[in-house]
């Protein structure tokens, strides 16, 4: 018996993961960068917010998204509940991938993987 699973799925998987990904670009949008990271930071969050929302190096931004998150908390600019969803769902998205509805998926293409026994 073999399994047939896709390296960037579509349909309902895809959809949620397209739902994860903007969770995560809403959240980066609605909350406030602290002050004591400068304007760097602001420029590095508009790179990473615009990646994730077409799902370019969706990994590597989710990557970046959960060491900012750590940064702010190791800075003392935040509490871990306040930081606890966001780091999930970027793990989450780091882990799984963009889904088929990215640029991710147009660039690298859709690749059927059959595992053999």
């Amino acid at each position: 018996m073999s399994e047939i699973f896709f390296a960037y799925p579509s349909g309902r998987s895809g959809i949620a993961l397209l739902l994860l990904r903007a969770s995560i670009v809403a959240w980066l949008v609605t909350t406030p960068i602290p002050t004591a990271f400068g304007d760097r930071i602001t420029i590095a969050s508009t790179i990473i917010t615009v990646a994730l929302s077409i799902g370019f190096g969706t990994r590597i931004a989710t990557g970046a998204v959960a060491l900012g998150l750590l940064a702010i908390r190791i800075a003392g600019q935040s509490s871990a509940q306040t930081l606890a969803v966001p780091a999930l769902d970027s793990l989450a998205l780091a882990l799984i991938g963009p889904g088929a509805y990215s640029v991710d998926a147009l660039i690298y293409g859709r690749r059927t993987v059959c595992l053999r026994q």
